[in-house]
């Protein structure tokens, strides 16, 4: 996560690790270059600083709808908290800027950066026209929705591009990592795919 300036000169970094659980559920974890923690549990939001000893709880209601950690881990329907003010391709991505209905919110604008159907950069224009950008690495799926299982339901796969998360790499038990062509060579076994019967 970096903060920019008004001018556009970068003021500070941070980054840190972001855990989604959807509806109105997340961990926003941040380590570098001090600890913050920022936790939705369904009903309030916290944000503890715990060199501070201090935490600040609010009621996670229609006022925090639209920050973009509720946003993400989705607690409303898009459309329902944001006007969509601008699609267009730049620096690689499909960027989809929004404007949040609701007055007096505490940013004016925020714009979803996608590379085909992946989020993978968030950026936030607050009242002061100060820029914060969020760059999603790592990013791991892990709902049973996402989750492809072999037949008899004891193995998975993690696909990630670059090194291996945090989450791969502390696995007690792992196989090799494979390439992509690999995966589908094993994924068009029969471990994987129920046989079809004949007649």
């Amino acid at each position: 996560q970096t903060m920019f300036s008004a001018e556009g000169d970068s003021q500070q970094s941070s980054s840190g690790e972001l855990l989604l659980k959807r509806p109105n559920r997340f961990r926003w974890d941040y380590q570098l270059p001090f600890p913050q923690l920022v936790l939705a549990d369904g009903e309030n939001l916290w944000s503890v600083d715990p060199d501070l000893e201090q935490a600040v709880v609010r009621k996670l209601d229609d006022s925090l709808a639209a920050s973009p950690a509720v946003l993400l881990s989705g607690g409303r329907d898009l459309e329902e908290v944001f006007t969509i003010e601008l699609v267009k391709r730049d620096e690689g991505l499909l960027k989809v800027y929004l404007a949040p209905r609701e007055a007096g919110s505490d940013f004016q604008a925020l714009c979803l950066g996608f590379i085909d159907d992946r989020l993978v950069r968030l950026e936030l224009v607050d009242n002061l026209d100060q820029v914060t950008r969020i760059d999603f690495s790592e990013v791991v799926e892990t709902s049973k929705d996402t989750c492809v299982l072999s037949l008899d339901g004891t193995k998975s796969f993690v696909k990630y591009i670059g090194e291996a998360p945090s989450s791969v790499s502390a696995l007690n038990s792992k196989s090799e990592e494979y390439s992509h062509d690999q995966i589908l060579e094993i994924l068009d076994t029969d471990e994987w795919i129920e046989p079809t019967s004949t007649s």
